[in-house]
């Protein structure tokens, strides 16, 4: 039986893991390896406990940045656990990546998985970039030899890599649980009446910070105030962005506070929110460092039969294809012409089935295992 070490940031929340256990349907054994506990400057996140602890080591950590970030013991979990293939989530131009190539035996494979989607010049964005740019270029020949594989999310991210000489450069899907994510009418209707929704729902589910661009959205349903709507926006607790006090100034200032319900879901329930609503909304800006990776809750809003509307950002337009609306990014115009279009529709009310399908074939967890296993060398 193959053995295979997967170590993510990601797996501190205990649904994540699914992407990793799921190798265990194979025939793989699988260890995970997550941090104690994820900091930033504005959300703290200890690992869940979870029910799947026999498959997973929790690790305290060095660094908060996860591009410097160091593993306590990493070395002693290798050594110990001896897997065939290691999967470190992350750049691969990471520090630990680096300790990892250092740590493992020639005839363990490493893999590394990214979300980059951004290929900084030589010369832009001034001399903090022009020194990464360089750390860059140095270890590239060093790197190409010493990774197995590469995998992305995304087109431009797969092009990045493979322009850059790696082998085995294989693009998958960020996957989401099929038996959580899926048209579920009974769920739909018990949650519509908890929230007292009797009209056409629009939702957002997300962090709620500049670059996923809800200004601009709130502008567009101050623009929309003649249909009969009401708004479904994911509060987010846990996160203290200074940017959702300029949100909370905006939706006074546009008159919406009836308009809105705020929801609170977790992981475990944010499929049933989904579910109740009729159309989901992500209206990410790019900035000069920042391009929307991929858009999970847009995958998992399709498998729950949605009518998706997502901005032109970076990986959206490939994410939704054929089975969703796309508007030029930043353009209220645009979002609100598209918006009033969607609204218009008598099917508005009746589920995305060919969505729904189309993300169940190619954008769930187990999609997302077959590639993996059919590229790991």
């Amino acid at each position: 039986m193959s053995k295979i070490l997967y170590i993510s940031h990601s797996f501190v929340t205990d649904v994540n893991r699914k992407i990793g256990l799921n190798f265990l349907n194979y025939g793989y054994d699988i260890l995970l390896v997550t941090p104690q506990i994820i900091k930033t400057y504005n959300f703290v996140k200890h690992a869940d406990n979870g029910t799947t602890n026999s498959n997973i080591i929790f690790l305290n950590t060095l660094f908060t940045n996860p591009r410097i970030q160091i593993y306590k013991g990493l070395r002693n979990v290798i050594k110990k656990f001896n897997p065939d293939f290691i999967i470190y989530d992350n750049d691969p131009y990471c520090l630990q990546l680096l300790f990892i190539i250092l740590m493992k035996s020639k005839n363990q494979k490493l893999y590394s998985v990214t979300c980059e989607n951004m290929d900084f010049k030589l010369f832009g964005l001034g001399a903090s970039n022009f020194v990464k740019t360089i750390f860059k270029f140095i270890l590239t020949p060093f790197l190409r030899k010493r990774i197995t594989g590469i995998y992305t999310v995304n087109k431009e991210g797969t092009n990045i890599f493979n322009n850059k000489g790696f082998k085995n450069v294989n693009q998958m899907p960020i996957g989401f649980d099929s038996n959580k994510f899926k048209i579920n009418l009974k769920t739909r209707e018990l949650y519509r009446n908890k929230l007292k929704i009797s009209s056409v729902c629009i939702g957002y589910f997300g962090r709620v910070c500049y670059e996923k661009g809800l200004e601009i959205l709130l502008v567009a349903l101050n623009n929309i105030k003649s249909y009969d709507w009401v708004f479904v926006m994911d509060e987010f607790k846990d996160y203290k962005d200074p940017y959702i006090l300029n949100i909370k100034t905006l939706i006074k200032k546009y008159d919406l506070e009836s308009r809105i319900i705020f929801v609170n879901p977790t992981h475990n329930n944010i499929q049933n929110y989904i579910n109740a609503v009729d159309i989901v909304v992500l209206p990410s800006i790019s900035t000069k460092i920042w391009i929307e990776q991929y858009g999970r809750v847009i995958s998992e809003s399709l498998a729950c039969g949605k009518h998706i509307l997502v901005s032109s950002s970076g990986h959206l337009p490939d994410l939704v294809i054929d089975f969703g609306q796309v508007f030029k990014e930043g353009d209220v115009n645009d979002l609100t012409k598209k918006l009033n279009n969607l609204l218009s529709k008598d099917f508005i009310f009746k589920a995305n089935k060919k969505g729904s399908v189309y993300a169940h074939e190619n954008l769930s967890i187990n999609k997302q295992t077959e590639i993996f296993i059919n590229t790991l060398l």
